[in-house]
């Protein structure tokens, strides 16, 4: 559902499967518009994690949007690389896709 509403509602089509010792680590699925790495997302046993890594500007404005508890919780404690700030999700159910989508929009804009 989240695959198809990234490409039918933001436009972002482009995926490319990835995997680096894929018996230790399992496969990663990119979502791209154009070059722009927009999302990570891995499989998992009934769920699946989301991973984005965020500007600051974009890791401001998603911190000033109204989201779930939990999700406010990881992106206060969002450790900042180089390539900006890293946000990991899980999801466990259709319920935890707005927050997904919020932060995935906020990415997109910045």
């Amino acid at each position: 559902e989240f695959i198809r509403w990234m490409a039918d509602e933001e436009g972002v089509a482009t995926q490319e499967w990835k995997g680096i010792c894929v018996n230790k680590y399992g496969w990663s699925l990119r979502l791209k518009q154009k070059s722009r790495n927009i999302v990570y997302l891995g499989p998992g046993e009934g769920c699946f994690m989301v991973s984005f890594v965020l500007s600051d500007k974009a890791l401001q404005a998603a911190r000033q949007t109204h989201l779930p508890k939990a999700v406010a919780d990881t992106l206060a404690s969002a450790p900042h690389y180089p390539e900006g700030n890293g946000v990991r999700l899980v999801v466990h159910r259709a319920g935890d896709l707005p927050a997904i989508r919020k932060i995935a929009a906020i990415k997109l804009a910045s």
